[in-house]
C-alpha cells in the first residue's frame, strides 16, 4: 500500500468536485420526499447541507 500525498491543488480539485457533485445531487433530489422519523422534508436538503461543509473546507485552504 502506497502513501497518497495530496498537494494543495489536488485537495482543492477533490473538494471542489465533491461540492459540485453535492449541488447536482441536491437539484435532482429536490422533488423527492424524505421521511426521517417524524420529520418529512425534501431529500435535496440532505445533499445541499454537504455543500455548506465543502464551502467552509475549501475556504480554509
Amino acid at each position: 500500500m502506497g502513501i497518497i500525498i495530496l498537494t494543495r491543488n489536488t485537495a482543492f480539485i477533490f473538494l471542489t468536485s465533491i461540492f459540485l457533485g453535492a449541488l447536482v445531487i441536491a437539484s435532482v433530489l429536490v422533488g423527492k420526499i424524505a421521511i426521517l422519523g417524524p420529520f418529512v422534508f425534501p431529500a435535496g436538503v440532505l445533499a445541499y447541507s454537504i455543500t455548506f461543509l465543502m464551502t467552509d473546507t475549501v475556504s480554509e485552504l
